[in-house]
């Protein structure tokens, strides 16, 4: 799968929506994995149209439910990118040849175990927390409430260790995604302090503030359900 795992600020996710591809592709190629090179099929998706997000950022779209599919090995690796050095082949060998890793693929998802490599590989936090919040995707219309609520703790975990980037547009970003993924939770006294501390802070402006009183809106009426961002 070749894509960036770091949304860089809210403005550019909000900027997003006007992004529509022509229609839904998908299509089925021979892949080589760079971890034991064995050749095998995989199914990717190389367009589709996004028409709105939710407040947790999953994209609404044709293709039913993000995130969209990952190619995958058949030894478990999850192929992310195009090029490995020679360093970076060695190490993932033997992660996958971990029986660790292995153990882990059972009752997990793709994008938690994309997670689990970044992780070995030493990425930054918001991209793990990224895939950890993808894997949460997964999983929330599967009735695995165990899974989910798993998944979401993991991506809250290595948000709240990246926030402080010094950098306004993703500190609000993650800040706000902090607040947003307590309140899928349930856990409204977490999501109502991450909120103050957003608000200390920082000083939402423009569509920022209409996103920060709709969520001062849900928290207070105790709604944990997915909810679409609010218009501008």
């Amino acid at each position: 799968m070749k894509k960036s795992y770091l949304l860089k600020a809210f403005g550019l996710i909000i900027l997003c929506f006007s992004l529509i591809s022509a229609a839904t592709t998908i299509q089925t190629n021979i892949h080589i994995c760079p971890v034991g090179g064995e050749k095998f099929s995989a199914t990717t998706l190389s367009s589709f149209t996004i028409f709105g997000r939710r407040l947790d950022l999953k994209p609404q779209g044709t293709y039913g439910t993000a995130p969209v599919p990952l190619v995958v090995c058949p030894n478990g690796f999850v192929d992310f990118k195009k090029n490995y050095s020679e360093e970076e082949i060695i190490s993932f060998t033997s992660l996958i040849n971990s029986t660790s890793y292995q153990n882990s693929r059972s009752g997990n998802t793709d994008y938690y175990m994309l997670a689990k490599i970044l992780e070995h590989a030493g990425a930054p936090k918001l991209n793990i927390g990224w895939t950890y919040l993808e894997a949460s995707w997964e999983v929330e219309n599967k009735r695995s409430l165990k899974k989910y609520l798993q998944y979401l703790n993991l991506a809250i975990d290595n948000f709240n260790a990246a926030v402080d980037t010094g950098d306004r547009e993703v500190g609000f970003t993650y800040r706000l995604l902090l607040v947003e993924l307590n309140r899928l939770k349930g856990d409204f006294e977490s999501a109502k302090l991450k909120l103050k501390e957003l608000e200390a802070n920082l000083t939402p402006v423009g569509y920022e503030k209409v996103v920060v009183n709709y969520e001062k809106e849900l928290i207070d009426g105790r709604n944990s359900k997915p909810q679409s961002l609010p218009n501008n």
